[in-house]
């Protein structure tokens, strides 16, 4: 309601002593009732629109291109079904065990169930160079999550469009390669032929390419083992919240992903819970000018610019971030009270 207006019907008064006898007014406009509801239908179509963007099949936000050295592909039931890998670290510790995150992609038939398995190789069959943060099937089952060894597969549910797609958080064991072999990041897909579980596809990132190696971070490298540091600090939103289990990346000048993790609390047993929620630590090689982003999911959230590593050693970087739908609430107010203004606005004045 308009402040002085009494109301949008007869009003009573009196002029020189008299009381005069005014018309009745139809409201011009749209009447306050009908403002407030369509206002509570656009924030609730925004709602919806904002639920399948960040929980719909396709990935929010704009995904790291990547390319792998061997990516083959098998027939499934007619469709050609495969796994790819949106997004990779360069970087993963070998002398301490920092986590890393990978976040693949999955197409194949609806509502089947696959297989995956992630793991780092270093040229013997008789030892585990890395782990998985796994219960067996990405779910919140009663099934134990916990550290499996490069040997322990993921099942996964496809969903009605044949569509899979999450994070998977991986550590090195601490043990090295051997100094004569090309040790690789590997990501293989598999599917149930009804007797056998067949290979899908295979997707490798080296280290004679560049596009995967181990670094120190508590002494130099040597050999096929570079010398890294790390970088840590706190993720919290514009309100100075905390934000528990958002993705960290960094990257170098050129866009390259050189480093990923999750913020505390994320359920990921690694010894930083102590820390409290919002803290985060990644590893990455000694270097210069790097971008350190925050992402729910794959959506930029934050970042901080021109950030460099010295080898051994860490470096507190605390970043500012946008809490998920943050921004899109406040515009979809916004937008719901257009209507009130406008059509408050555009109400003729009542004549005595």
């Amino acid at each position: 309601m308009v402040p002085g207006n009494r109301s949008i019907y007869n009003r009573k008064g009196l002029v020189n002593g008299h009381r005069t006898r005014l018309r009745a007014e139809k409201p011009h406009g749209i009447d306050i009732i009908t403002l407030i509801t369509l206002g509570a239908i656009l924030l609730l179509i925004v709602a919806i629109f904002t639920y399948v963007l960040f929980n719909g099949v396709s990935s929010p936000g704009t995904h790291q291109s990547q390319s792998p050295v061997k990516n083959s592909a098998s027939a499934s039931q007619g469709i050609l079904a495969s796994g790819a890998v949106d997004v990779h670290p360069v970087y993963a510790t070998l002398d301490e065990n920092i986590p890393f995150a990978i976040r693949f992609t999955f197409t194949g038939n609806a509502s089947t169930t696959y297989r995956m398995g992630a793991w780092i190789y270093g040229g013997s069959t008789s030892v585990n160079y890395s782990q998985v943060w796994t219960n067996g099937n990405f779910s919140n089952t009663s099934a134990a999550w916990g550290w499996r060894n490069q040997s322990y597969y993921t099942y996964f549910v496809t969903n009605e469009t044949g569509k899979f797609s999450h994070w998977l958080v991986m550590r090195s064991t601490g043990v090295a390669p051997l100094s004569t072999y090309d040790y690789v990041l590997r990501v293989r897909f598999y599917e149930w032929n009804g007797t056998n579980w067949n290979t899908l596809n295979t997707v490798e990132y080296k280290n004679s390419t560049g596009a995967f190696k181990l670094v120190n971070v508590t002494q130099p490298g040597s050999g096929n083992i570079e010398t890294g540091g790390w970088i840590w600090g706190y993720v919290n939103s514009t309100t100075n919240v905390p934000l528990d289990n958002r993705v960290v990346v960094v990257k170098n000048s050129a866009g390259t992903v050189l480093g990923t993790t999750f913020t505390e609390i994320n359920g990921v047993d690694e010894g930083y819970d102590a820390f409290g929620s919002g803290y985060y630590r990644v590893a990455v090689k000694e270097g210069s000018n790097y971008d350190v982003e925050v992402w729910y999911d794959m959506e930029l959230r934050g970042s901080i610019s021109g950030v460099s590593v010295t080898g051994t050693q860490g470096t507190h970087v605390d970043i500012t971030a946008d809490a998920t739908f943050e921004g899109i609430t406040a515009l979809a107010i916004f937008a719901g009270l257009i209507p009130v203004v406008f059509y408050s606005t555009k109400r003729k004045t009542r004549k005595f």
